[in-house]
């Protein structure tokens, strides 16, 4: 999808994602608003807003890029969601935002981004890291 407008809006559960290239989207690149989806490969660049923004629950990513989002590459405002070989790049934010605890991170990296790679607003330890590279985290 190379869109002026936002990428997309998922809004049914259960849904399988892989390989989808979302470039130059004009508002949240990929919204995710039900549980239990799956997303393998996707790949995000330029947006003008969130690379990923997600507001449901049990969600598995693995191997999903971000590049150069106008904000955050991935904001989470719901936890229970795993992360494996994800990495975003560029942000004009934070790379990665959590609002909420019970996430999963593993081989997951965000680097060079405009605030902090990672920024995670939790109580310390609701978010469980292995093997992630995030050099400029939020204290």
């Amino acid at each position: 999808t190379k869109s002026g407008i936002s990428g997309i809006s998922l809004e049914g559960g259960s849904t399988e994602s892989s390989k989808n290239r979302i470039v130059a989207a004009g508002g949240i690149s990929y919204s995710v608003a039900t549980n239990t989806n799956s997303f393998t490969g996707d790949e995000i660049t330029r947006g003008s807003q969130d690379g990923w923004h997600l507001f449901s629950s049990g969600n598995t990513f693995s191997k999903c890029r971000v590049t150069k989002p106008g904000d955050d590459g991935f904001e989470l405002e719901a936890g229970s969601n795993t992360f494996s070989k994800c990495k975003v790049r560029k942000a004009a934010d934070a790379g990665v935002v959590l609002a909420t605890g019970g996430n999963a991170f593993t081989e997951c990296s965000a680097k060079k981004s405009g605030g902090f790679d990672l920024d995670d607003n939790c109580v310390p330890g609701t978010n469980a890291y292995v093997n992630c590279t995030f050099p400029n985290a939020a204290p």
